[in-house]
């Protein structure tokens, strides 16, 4: 999909398919690729979450991304959202 830098609303959750690429779904059924700036080293890990740090429903190009430990509940690092591509729906087979 063409390239956005923000998501209005019905930001849900997010999750590392590797350093470089975030997996972000909104609006209950919506998906979208992310491109991190900079990396987000240690996301993919066994054991990491990933918590968007910002302020009203939506996520922007910049926002914040803090790297958790969900063993120790502790930051292992943090990194930034970047442009958002939305996925195709996967057609019915």
């Amino acid at each position: 999909g063409e390239a956005q830098d923000c998501l209005s609303r019905g930001f849900e959750t997010i999750v590392a398919v590797d350093a470089a690429r975030l997996l972000v779904r909104a609006n209950f059924n919506d998906y979208y690729l992310n491109a991190a700036d900079p990396l987000c080293e240690g996301a993919q890990w066994f054991g990491a979450r990933l918590a968007h740090e910002s302020e009203g429903p939506g996520a922007c190009k910049g926002d914040p991304v803090r790297i958790v430990d969900t063993r120790s509940g502790l930051p292992i690092g943090r990194c930034a959202l970047g442009v958002f591509y939305r996925l195709a729906p996967k057609a019915a087979e």
